[in-house]
């Protein structure tokens, strides 16, 4: 059911999207050093034959795009909740049952 249209909860939504853009990215960037160093420090890296750490790195970095993407995508949730004290009294005068405690909205990642 749709209350309205808040701009408490398009502030909220923004915020909440900009550190999920800032915070998604980073398993897929470090997972593929941290893969080298702990190869590295196991002596298990390569280091006569450039095409072998080449391709490892490759498959480093393919695996973090399969497995590290999906699950730093599926730690935040696509709809967001505000309280009831939060929004606009516009909002919370369109609804007049008294048991409606919290609102979601989608932020849109």
């Amino acid at each position: 059911m749709t209350y309205g249209q808040s701009k408490v909860a398009a502030k909220k939504a923004i915020s909440q999207t900009a550190f999920t853009r800032f915070i998604l990215p980073l398993p897929v960037l470090f997972f593929p050093a941290i893969g080298q160093w702990l190869l590295t420090k196991a002596n298990l890296w390569p280091t006569r034959r450039v095409y072998a750490a080449k391709l490892l790195e490759v498959t480093l970095c393919a695996l973090a795009l399969t497995v590290a993407l999906p699950m730093s995508i599926a730690l935040f949730q696509q709809r967001g909740v505000i309280s009831r004290e939060e929004i606009e009294e516009e909002i919370k005068e369109s609804t007049k049952e008294p048991q409606v405690e919290k609102f979601y909205f989608n932020k849109g990642l």
